[in-house]
């Protein structure tokens, strides 16, 4: 695995194409060669009624401070 980096826009529009394709979010992360956590992460956050969505994804990512995204409850 990796350490710790934003995802890469390329990578928002494979996981797109790879959830369409009916891939596991365990699949995913071994084709991005990253923790599972961080697809399930990445698809919670950005699904709409359209399902998984890159371009919110980036746009979001956009307007949240460093260090400021994380999902602990503090």
């Amino acid at each position: 695995m990796r350490d710790w980096t934003q995802l890469a826009k390329e990578e928002l529009y494979q996981i797109q194409a790879l959830l369409k394709a009916r891939h596991s979010q365990t699949g995913i992360a071994a084709v991005l060669n990253c923790h599972k956590p961080t697809i399930s992460r990445e698809v919670r956050r950005n699904r709409g009624l359209r399902g998984y969505g890159p371009k919110q994804a980036r746009r979001l990512a956009k307007t949240v401070p460093p260090n400021q995204g994380s999902d602990k409850d503090s």
